[in-house]
């Protein structure tokens, strides 16, 4: 049966996954760093001194940045739709930046934090891809791993309060489907 195909080729595809080696520590580190920890950090700070409109509108460059690094180190082909849709995105995001900066004040700092989450996420994205041959599995486990102690160990450090127990939950259960479900 369909089921049980894929059941079984997801087993053995799993079974012949090169498993996370000791070289690869530095790599999961910098994706931890940049794509688990300073992405989301900067997003919520954002969210909190911008609108969420902006704020929405902001993050589609993170598509913008991946494909840019990714053409940049991967020598990636981009054709002219591509170069074109990458420039509308640049020209959209220059445009709330633009607006928020003539209004001035927290709005453009907020937006400024969001476009930094962007920038996060495409080196993250980037950085993923020497990966790609390991088992995913492993790779989320230790890249979430490594995030969470890096903001744990921020907010610890910046004094921020324990969440409620039905707050943390709500955060696990939102970080392992949003999070971990999505990259497995």
């Amino acid at each position: 049966t369909p089921l049980y195909s894929s059941a079984a080729s997801d087993v053995y595809k799993r079974q012949h996954e090169a498993r996370v080696q000791r070289s690869d520590i530095p790599r999961l580190l910098a994706m931890a760093g940049f794509g688990a920890a300073l992405g989301p950090v900067a997003l919520a700070w954002g969210l909190q001194h911008t609108s969420g409109a902006s704020a929405s509108l902001m993050l589609t460059l993170e598509a913008l940045f991946t494909a840019t690094l990714a053409w940049w180190l991967y020598s990636e082909t981009m054709d002219r739709r591509v170069w074109a849709a990458m420039l509308l995105l640049l020209a959209g995001g220059m445009a709330l930046v633009l607006d928020q900066g003539l209004q001035g004040g927290v709005q453009l700092l907020g937006l400024l934090a969001v476009l930094l989450a962007t920038v996060a996420w495409g080196v993250d994205n980037t950085l993923s891809r020497g990966l790609a041959e390991r088992d995913p599995s492993q790779v989320v486990m230790a890249k979430a791993t490594l995030g969470a102690a890096a903001t744990a160990a921020l907010a610890v450090s910046t004094g921020e309060p324990l969440p409620s127990l039905s707050a943390a939950l709500g955060l696990l259960a939102v970080g392992a489907t949003g999070y971990g479900l999505s990259l497995r």
